[in-house]
Parts: structure tokens; C-alpha cells; sequence
């Protein structure tokens, strides 16, 4: 059994309060007119947060995962109210006379917002179909597919039902070569060990390569390598690899490895005996390190991490951590790409966001 990580717990008890104020203030000054109302609607907040964290409890140490769920869902409705409301506290400041009107509002947009998260979530990811020019693509090359799928996040909660669709959707667009852009688990390798053999299922020319996320780093990198060595995925830790002739991948490790004492990123040693004719796919969890990849012959980098924010506030917030937080961009002659992911990290919701899937194909310009 593992420490329980306390440092953790009191930065979520800390943030859960500020979220929680937000969204208590507005209702309290709308709807409680004496302190019986407020005494109640404080119950229920201290209910349900004090759920959501022993759910959390339980879902690490006993498994039990359904109430997990349903605490974590709540996490997801607070953290779009606390974006909701957050607007409809500054509409009451300014105009308290319609504070009861702008509030009954906010509280429709929030139940609202949350159902359209929750559907978004499950539906299958979106399918991105990228072709990419590239004078490095070779006539071996030309039409070579690559997919890149990331944050699976998988525990002990994880739907095999959804997991299996996903993995059957990416066999069904044929690829020559996969890339997982890490935060492929979230719990240790006993509690994930039966999705392994699935993996071995996945239908490509090349072969199935990943890099280490954060989240890796969280269970112990070793939980990582014991889950990839059964499924057969390869891994890039600061290592590259040529799978077809005249195309080349590098991977570089997350930087929460060295805040554990393991071998932090390292770009020069990724790319030691690279030959800068050949087009090369740099991968690395976190949107990094792009100018010196580039530098070194990088042609197409790939990340994920980001999850494109999942939901409010953080799909407002993300962009001002991450210069590529999402999508497709250029830099100079090299093309960039930070996928949202196929899944979703703590809630199972998504608004402003998708899951997805991405096909890269290669031409030659």
C-alpha cells in the first residue's frame, strides 16, 4: 500500500474551498433570506465535498470505484459552476436588485452545461485526419499512417466496454504506426493488469510506441514499465528508434521525473545517432522542449498532457501554461500537434473540449 500524499490533499482542500465559495456566495445571497437557509445549503456543500474526498479514499484503497465516480462528477458540476458563477458574482455586485433573477439563471446554465459534459464524455472520440507534406517523406513512405491517441488514464474505474470500442476504433483506421503520448495509467499495474492483453490486439505495420506522462511518475515508473512489457508497447524514455526505413521517433521522459529522483528529460541524449535526413517524430507528454527538437532535426512533435483544459475554467486557463496547448501548428518547417486525448482524467466530462483520436498521413511535398 502507498502513502497516502498529503501535500496533495491539502492543495485539492484548498482549491475545493475557493471553488466551493464561489459557487455558495451567489445562491446564499439570492435564495437565503435567514440562517436556517444558509445553515442548510452549507450542509449540503460540506456533504457533498466531504463525499467527493472520501470517495477518493476509497477508490485508492479499497477499490471501490462507482463511488469515485460520482464524487468526481461532482468535482466536474463545481468547477463549471464555480466558471458560471464566477460571472453571475460579478453581475450581483454590480446589480444586486436582479441578484435572485441573474442567480435562478446561472443555476439552469450550470445543470445544463453539466448534462452536455457528461454526454460529451461518452460519446466515441472524434476522429482528426491530418495529412502532412514533408520533403523528408520518402516513396517508401508516401501514405504511411500514423495515429496518435494519449491520455487513457486507466484505473481501476476504467470502462473495458468504452476502452475496447476506443482500441477497435483505432484498428479500424488501419494504421502503419501508433504513438500513446503517455498518461497511458493511473493506478498500479495489479489494478490495471487485465486491460494489458488488449493492447497486444492493436493492428499496425510498425509497431505501438509511448512515452511516460506524469501520471506515471505519480504510480512509480516501474508500475509503467511492468503494464507496457505486457502489453508490447515500446518504450521512448530519452531514446529513439527507427521502425521503417527513412523514418525516425524520439521520445524524451516527463519532467515529474526528476522531481522523483529519475532521469529527467533529456533531448540530446534522445536524439544521440540521429540522421537529420530522415523525417523524425519527436514525442514528449508535456507541449516542451519544441525548440530544441526542432533544432535537431524535429519534422512532426507530439504531446497531449494538456486534455485541451476538459472543462471550464481550466479550457479558458490552459493556454496561459502552454504555448501549444491544442491542435495543429507550424513552426517553421516542422508541424506541432497537442492532442486533447481519447478519455478524461478525474471527471468523466468534457465541455469546450473532445475526446479524440489523430491520423497523421504522410506526403511528400
Amino acid at each position: 500500500m502507498t502513502s497516502f500524499p498529503y501535500a496533495f490533499l491539502l492543495a485539492v482542500i484548498i482549491g475545493l474551498f475557493i471553488l466551493n465559495y464561489v459557487v455558495y456566495y451567489p445562491i446564499k445571497a439570492a435564495f437565503c433570506k435567514n440562517n436556517k437557509g444558509s445553515v442548510y445549503l452549507r450542509l449540503i456543500f460540506l456533504f457533498m465535498n466531504a463525499f467527493f474526498l472520501w470517495s477518493e479514499i476509497f477508490r485508492r484503497y479499497w477499490k471501490i470505484g462507482w463511488l469515485a465516480s460520482i464524487g468526481s462528477i461532482w468535482l466536474g458540476v463545481l468547477s463549471i459552476a464555480f466558471t458560471i458563477m464566477l460571472i453571475d458574482l460579478i453581475i450581483i455586485l454590480i446589480f444586486p436588485k436582479i441578484a435572485r433573477l441573474a442567480t435562478s439563471v446561472s443555476l439552469v446554465l450550470i445543470v445544463l452545461a453539466s448534462t452536455a459534459a457528461l454526454i460529451n464524455s461518452a460519446i466515441p472520440p472524434k476522429i482528426r485526419n491530418i495529412p502532412l507534406y514533408s520533403k523528408k517523406v520518402t516513396p517508401e513512405l508516401e501514405g504511411l499512417k500514423v495515429i496518435l491517441f494519449s491520455e487513457l488514464h486507466l484505473n481501476s474505474n476504467t470502462n473495458q466496454k468504452l476502452l475496447l470500442r476506443k482500441l477497435e476504433m483505432v484498428n479500424e483506421l488501419e494504421p502503419d504506426l501508433i504513438i500513446i503520448g503517455g498518461d497511458l495509467i493511473d493506478e498500479p499495474y495489479v489494478s490495471i493488469a487485465h486491460f494489458a492483453p488488449h493492447f497486444k490486439n492493436l493492428k499496425t505495420k510498425y509497431g505501438v510506441y509511448s512515452v511516460a506522462g506524469n501520471h506515471e511518475y505519480y504510480q512509480q515508473i516501474k508500475e509503467y514499465y511492468q503494464f507496457t512489457a505486457e502489453a508490447e508497447i515500446k518504450n521512448l524514455l530519452n531514446s529513439n528508434y527507427e521502425p521503417v526505413k527513412g523514418l525516425q521517433i524520439v521520445g524524451i521522459t516527463d519532467p515529474t521525473a526528476e522531481k522523483i529522483g529519475d532521469n529527467p528529460p533529456n533531448v540530446d541524449k534522445a536524439f544521440d545517432g540521429m540522421d537529420y535526413s530522415k523525417f523524425t517524430i519527436f514525442i514528449s507528454h508535456q507541449p516542451l522542449y519544441y525548440d530544441e527538437a526542432i533544432a535537431k532535426g524535429a519534422d512532426l512533435l507530439l504531446s497531449g498532457h494538456t486534455h485541451k483544459g476538459q472543462i471550464p475554467p481550466m479550457t479558458f486557463l490552459v493556454g496561459l501554461r502552454y504555448k501549444y496547448y491544442y491542435g495543429l501548428n507550424k513552426i517553421g518547417d516542422s508541424y506541432q500537434y497537442t492532442t486533447s486525448g481519447v478519455s478524461t482524467w478525474g471527471p468523466p466530462m468534457r465541455l469546450l473540449s473532445d475526446n479524440e483520436i489523430v491520423v497523421f498521413t504522410l506526403h511528400r511535398e
